[in-house]
């Protein structure tokens, strides 16, 4: 599961600033602040907290 959420992170960081501002509704921020965290602290990421992202967040976005 982080696997697949780092894989869309850097995706998303990929993302052109045009293409950004065309879909406002998708937070950039929120899935770089994301990326970091998973990759830079992994050692303090809750699982529960991320799951539950997974689950009610993204399933609006795709």
């Amino acid at each position: 599961m982080i696997q697949r959420l780092l894989v869309i992170a850097e995706a998303a960081r990929r993302v052109s600033e045009t293409t950004r501002q065309t879909l406002p509704n998708i937070s950039w921020q929120e899935i770089n602040g994301i990326r970091n965290r998973l990759v830079h602290e992994y050692d303090d990421v809750n699982l529960n907290i991320v799951w539950d992202v997974v689950q009610s967040e993204m399933r609006y976005h795709l």
